[in-house]
């Protein structure tokens, strides 16, 4: 049944239906104040529902042809819809004066942001939520991803590489993945085959699949796989009971099989890997399917002027006609557009995972920075330099 104009809401009141959705159906009272424990909630829409919503919700910005397209944030999933009403006047509805919406929450796999962007009356040739409200809703929400990006890797950084803090929306995953979308980063969402991602590393039964990997616990998705290795601090088996509450298919840990590893339930797949470190961005490299082996790759590392090199190579490149793309301390993408990250090359799955989105974005050669820290870390491990250059090494 269609409504058509027959209902009205709040700005505050759709975001609050949006959050309602992203919490998988739990409804929480709105807040003007800061909450540091959020209420349990009161569930009043089924789970599963939930997620096929959201599902169907991200195609109106992944999907060809899409109305939501201008509200895709690089490196995170969005679901959401347009829309784009008449305003209401005296003895009808205006035929020149709009009301222009944009709503949904981010990101897909693990709803963090929900948010309502209303522009009342565009100026312009344009009025469309999807071309005037979609862009905003963008900038805002990206923004704050990335804010909460940020916190989320300084307290990685101090608990040896791996999330602990369990914030807001950390709630149980699980159950299959959703289909038929882009995935996080821009390339096609598949399932690999665990036993083609560790050939050489573990032998893995044949039919196990995973739709995503990472090494933080608190990014993973249903299906995915969760890579424990060992930080500075704490082992990321420390972990690994987080991850599979958020619908880790399988976990890799790194040690030998005598490592003391916690109940994780018979369906979950469990296997040492020595070396996981060390071998985690070959890992990454399979999955995002060799994104390097497809780009002309320049690595540029020393103790000053990397960033500087790596971005004037970039823009140089493309000056020159070369599809181009740079990676290091100001983000990764297609200048002078970029995405920021938290640091000047980011873990093993995330350099693979950004390789992916920018062979996706239509890159053909990639200036990227390389630090020191990411040498010594394998944090570049799988990825196939063609070009090289040291800058004012010290001794």
């Amino acid at each position: 049944m269609s409504h058509g104009y027959g209902l009205s809401v709040t700005p505050l009141q759709l975001a609050h239906a949006y959050a309602t959705i992203g919490a998988h159906g739990l409804v929480r009272p709105v807040s003007f104040l800061r909450v540091d424990s959020p209420p349990v909630g009161q569930r009043v829409l089924d789970d599963h529902a939930c997620r096929e919503l959201i599902g169907m919700l991200e195609s109106v910005v992944v999907a060809e042809g899409a109305t939501g397209k201008r509200a895709a944030i690089p490196g995170y999933r969005v679901s959401g819809k347009t829309g784009t009403a008449w305003k209401a006047t005296a003895g009808g509805y205006s035929t020149d004066r709009y009301m222009a919406v944009f709503g949904g929450v981010a990101p897909v796999t693990n709803p963090r942001l929900a948010a309502v962007v209303v522009i009342d009356e565009p100026q312009g040739t344009q009025h469309q939520g999807g071309t005037v409200s979609a862009p905003v809703f963008s900038q805002i929400v990206g923004g704050a991803l990335r804010l909460l990006a940020r916190r989320a890797r300084s307290t990685r950084e101090r608990s040896g590489g791996i999330a602990v803090d369990p914030d807001t929306f950390n709630r149980p995953h699980r159950g299959p993945p959703m289909t038929g979308v882009e995935s996080q980063m821009g390339h096609p969402a598949v399932a690999r085959s665990l036993a083609d991602l560790t050939a050489g590393f573990v032998d893995v039964p044949a039919g196990i699949v995973v739709g995503d990997l990472t090494l933080d616990s608190r990014a993973v998705s249903p299906g995915s796989l969760f890579l424990a290795c060992k930080g500075r601090t704490h082992h990321g088996l420390r972990f690994a009971e987080q991850a599979v509450a958020r619908g880790a298919r399988a976990v890799l840990f790194e040690g030998s099989p005598d490592e003391r590893v916690p109940q994780l339930g018979s369906d979950i797949f469990v296997a040492a890997v020595p070396q996981l470190s060390q071998r985690a961005g070959i890992i990454a490299d399979r999955f995002f399917g060799a994104p390097s082996q497809a780009l002309t790759m320049a690595g540029i590392t020393g103790t000053n002027g990397k960033t500087t090199c790596a971005w004037l190579l970039a823009q140089a490149l493309q000056f020159c006609g070369r599809p181009a793309a740079y990676m290091g301390t100001l983000g990764f993408g297609r200048p002078p557009t970029v995405t920021a990250t938290e640091h000047t090359t980011s873990d093993a799955v995330s350099v693979h995972r950004h390789l992916a989105s920018l062979r996706s974005l239509g890159a053909e050669c990639v200036s990227m920075e390389v630090s020191s820290h990411a040498l010594d870390q394998d944090r570049v491990a799988g990825v196939r330099f063609k070009h090289g250059s040291v800058h004012e090494p010290h001794p």
